[in-house]
């Protein structure tokens, strides 16, 4: 199955994700799995609201998602940090343009910046190789249904 074929839909009440950023986020999930049925899942988990509450920290995502089992298991997924080098590049890069520092106070993630960001040499997305999710169910899969939930 193509990665196209995999993915969730654009927009609409079945969409996971409502923003430009957040369709890429899932994007990058489906094109590093073979397995479109634990996506599939994952994706109904999410929206039946059995994500718990979400911890970003440096390089690592971690929330309990409540599966079959009585406790919620532990899930994370895992991206590239950014460098300190990284950071300034960044920081410098939205301090060339007001644009991307209003947008960014508004709570919103211009998709420029993304591209700005990306010709200084600082990836903001991940790409689908640079997600490693992890989960403490029995599960095998990669991802599991749980830490799929979580992406």
């Amino acid at each position: 199955m193509s990665p196209a074929a995999r993915r969730a839909p654009a927009g609409g009440r079945r969409a996971v994700a409502d923003t430009w950023w957040g369709r890429a986020w899932v994007a990058a999930l489906e094109d590093s799995t073979l397995d479109a049925g634990r996506l599939s899942r994952g994706r109904t988990y999410a929206r039946q609201g059995k994500v718990g509450e979400v911890a970003v920290s440096s390089g690592v995502i971690k929330a309990p998602v409540q599966g079959s089992d009585y406790y919620p298991y532990r899930t994370s997924v895992r991206v590239p940090a950014l460098t300190d080098r990284q950071w300034d590049t960044l920081l410098n890069t939205i301090a060339t343009r007001a644009g991307h520092t209003a947008a960014l106070r508004d709570g919103e993630m211009p998709e420029d910046l993304v591209e700005d960001a990306r010709a200084a040499g600082v990836p903001l997305l991940p790409l689908p190789t640079e997600l490693d999710p992890g989960c403490s169910c029995p599960d095998w899969g990669y991802p599991c249904k749980h830490s799929a939930a979580l992406c």
